[in-house]
């Protein structure tokens, strides 16, 4: 499981010592990969380009999670290449069950409660969060 933001530092830093290539391959030979708040901030164009070789690298040969605060629809408008976004996008969606989470974030459930005037206890807060899985092979899940 990585940070989106995390996994593309850790891209640029291996182009920076010509690693890149090694890096990739590592990561689309993954059984199952967790890319945890996509375009939460915009893609530049490095990044754009990492998350379409990323998806090539492993559309239908391995499993992929995606969480996200945005759908993949809003993810265009995130990245810098509307081509190479379009074409990650696409890789994901065509074979992607999508799930939307929606209720109190669990970070505010684990909050502890303050009372106040302007908000009634234990009423939630509306959040959706879409979790995108491009389920590649599937793999078993031990509990």
């Amino acid at each position: 499981m990585a940070r989106a933001d995390k996994l593309f530092k850790r891209l640029k830093a291996a182009r920076l010592d010509n690693s890149l290539d090694a890096e990739m391959r590592k990561l689309a030979g993954i059984q199952l990969l967790i890319i945890d708040d996509l375009a939460l901030q915009p893609l530049d164009a490095t990044e754009t380009s990492d998350s379409c070789q990323l998806c090539a690298g492993r559309h239908q040969k391995a499993a992929t999670v995606i969480t996200s605060n945005r759908t993949p629809e809003e993810w265009l408008s995130m990245m810098a290449d509307p081509l190479l976004a379009q074409s990650a996008i696409d890789r994901l969606v065509s074979t992607a069950h999508e799930l939307v989470i929606e209720g109190e974030s669990y970070r505010r459930r684990q909050k502890p409660s303050i009372t106040s005037n302007n908000q009634q206890e234990g009423v939630p807060s509306p959040v959706s969060r879409p979790c995108l899985t491009d389920t590649g092979p599937l793999v078993p899940v031990s509990h």
